[in-house]
């Protein structure tokens, strides 16, 4: 299920010591995708589109959480 999270969905990494959560999305023949991990502050929740060449995320950390994003 981790591989799951982390190659297709983008979540790479949920650091809940350092409150830090890494994104990073690589190219996919999906055109959407959603999901969530729980924390004990609160979900991280993440969810994308493909909008032609572009791509469209929304995600929602716990207060207190800093979001990298890379995209390969």
């Amino acid at each position: 299920m981790h591989v799951l999270y982390r190659d297709v969905l983008g979540l790479y990494l949920v650091d809940q010591v350092n409150k830090q959560v890494q994104l990073r999305f690589t190219d996919s023949t999906l055109d959407w995708c959603e999901g969530r991990q729980p924390t004990p502050a609160g979900p991280v929740a993440l969810r994308w589109h493909k909008e032609g060449d572009k791509l469209l995320y929304q995600v929602e950390v716990p207060a207190g959480y800093k979001v990298q994003v890379e995209n390969r």
